[in-house]
C-alpha cells in the first residue's frame, strides 16, 4: 500500500480555504457596498465644480438683481427708481464729476475696476473701485459736486479692462450657447459688476433651454450672468463681439449700474 502524501493534502486544503476567503469577499453584501462606493464616486465627479472665491462673491452680490430661486435670469425693474426730483440733483454731479472719471480712467486705466455715482441708500458718494492694494492721492470732486466724497476702494476682482479680455475670449461660446442672443454688455457696479445677456424668446418669456446655460455661461466669462428676454430680434450673436477697447460708460442715474456695450 502506497504512503499518502500529506503535504499534498496540506497544500490541497490551504488552497481550498483561500478559494473560500475570495468567496465570501465575493459575497451579494460587499458587491453592494463597492457598487455604492463606485456610485458615490460617480455622483462626487458629475457635481458642478464650486466657482473660485472672487466670482462666488461677485456671484452673491448680483442676487438682488436676480429672481429669487432662478439663478441668471434678471428682475425687472430691480433698483430703486429716480425721483423727478432726484434728477437735476443727479445731473449736475455726473456732470461736474466728469473730468474725475477720465482722469482717472487715463491715470488708473490697468487698476480701475469702477468709476461713478452711487446714490445707494439715500445719500450720494463717487466711487473708485481699484484692484490691487497699493494706495492712491485722496480724490476730491469741486464744483456742485464739491460736497459729494470721493471714495476710494481697494482689491476689486478685476479691472475693467479684464472684464474685455474675458469677454473677447468667452464670445465664441456665448454665439454657441445662446444663438438667438440679441445683445451683450457689462454692467458696471461698486460690487464687481455682471454681464447681462439679451435673449429673444417670444412674448419676453423665460426659456429654459436658455436657463439652463446659466452656470456654463458664467464658467464661459468667469464672471457673474443676468439674464433677460425680450420679444423682438435685433440682431444674431456674430455681431456682437466685444469693442476692441472698452468704451466709456453712458451716463448713470446713481442708482443704476453702468452698462457698458
Amino acid at each position: 500500500m502506497p504512503i499518502p502524501d500529506t503535504g499534498r493534502r496540506v497544500k490541497i486544503a490551504g488552497a481550498i480555504a483561500a478559494l473560500a476567503a475570495l468567496a465570501a469577499c465575493q459575497q451579494p453584501g460587499a458587491d453592494r457596498r463597492a457598487a455604492a462606493s463606485r456610485a458615490s464616486d460617480t455622483r462626487a465627479d458629475m457635481m458642478p465644480k464650486p466657482y473660485e472665491p472672487a466670482l462666488a462673491a461677485a456671484i452673491a452680490a448680483t442676487r438682488p438683481y436676480e429672481v429669487p430661486g432662478r439663478p441668471c435670469l434678471v428682475k425687472v425693474d430691480s433698483w430703486p427708481a429716480i425721483t423727478p426730483d432726484q434728477r437735476p440733483r443727479i445731473r449736475e454731479i455726473q456732470s461736474d464729476s466728469h473730468w474725475l472719471n477720465r482722469y482717472v480712467r487715463e491715470r488708473y486705466g490697468d487698476r480701475l475696476a469702477f468709476t461713478g455715482l452711487d446714490g445707494r441708500g439715500g445719500r450720494y458718494r463717487h466711487v473708485v473701485a481699484l484692484t490691487g492694494t497699493e494706495r492712491v492721492p485722496p480724490l476730491k470732486l469741486a464744483g456742485r459736486a464739491a460736497d459729494v466724497p470721493v471714495v476710494i476702494t481697494y482689491d476689486a476682482p478685476w479691472s475693467l479692462r479684464e472684464v474685455e479680455r474675458r469677454r473677447e475670449q468667452a464670445h465664441g461660446m456665448l454665439m454657441r450657447l445662446v444663438p438667438d442672443a440679441q445683445g451683450v454688455g457689462f454692467m458696471e457696479s461698486p460690487d464687481g459688476g455682471w454681464i447681462l445677456i439679451t435673449v429673444y424668446s417670444p412674448g419676453a418669456q423665460p426659456r429654459d433651454d436658455v436657463m439652463a446655460r446659466c452656470d456654463a455661461l458664467r464658467r464661459a466669462y468667469r464672471l457673474p450672468v443676468l439674464i433677460e428676454f425680450v420679444a423682438g430680434r435685433v440682431t444674431t450673436a456674430e455681431v456682437l463681439a466685444p469693442p476692441a477697447e472698452p468704451a466709456p460708460p453712458r451716463p448713470r442715474s446713481g442708482h443704476e449700474p453702468t452698462h457698458q456695450r
